[in-house]
């Protein structure tokens, strides 16, 4: 019974994952404040500041949804492999993009490497998310480096 209960609460999170409610409800900019506060209560060992400007309404909703994955992916990936002390988001609405950048200052790691070897299929993904609305994605990471990902993603016209 509880392997059963277990199972359903687990679908239930990947069915809220899959669609967020949130960003439905409450939108872009509450929906990323929510993901760090819920990193920071999952990881207190980790800081997790943000500076996160309103941009409700400024990206397209297939954008929004995009942006959501990837900073819930990235922050997931400094909870679980950065071994970082701090990390921080920030959310800045320029004339032309929205610049969305989380960055951490944990062991980094070679990119160049992580893809050639295949381990990367979570970044790939993330890049592949950005791309599909038309943004940009950046990395940079190096060996005890932190690293700093950068979403560029333009306004909706």
């Amino acid at each position: 019974r509880q392997l059963i209960s277990d199972t359903l609460e687990e679908v239930r999170t990947i069915s809220r994952d899959l669609h967020p409610v949130l960003l439905e409800k409450f939108g872009i900019t509450t929906t990323v404040k929510d993901i760090v506060s819920r990193v920071s209560d999952i990881a207190p060992s980790l800081f997790v500041s943000s500076e996160i400007s309103d941009i409700d309404g400024v990206l397209l909703p297939k954008a929004e949804v995009q942006v959501f994955r990837v900073v819930q992916e990235a922050l997931s990936n400094v909870v679980k492999h950065a071994g970082a002390t701090a990390a921080k988001v920030s959310v800045v609405q320029h004339p032309k993009n929205v610049e969305v950048i989380i960055r951490d200052n944990g062991n980094g790691f070679d990119y160049e490497l992580a893809v050639a070897r295949s381990k990367s299929l979570g970044l790939r993904t993330m890049n592949e998310r950005i791309s599909s609305v038309g943004g940009k994605f950046t990395i940079k990471s190096g060996l005890g480096e932190g690293t700093i990902i950068r979403l560029t993603l333009p306004l909706k016209a």
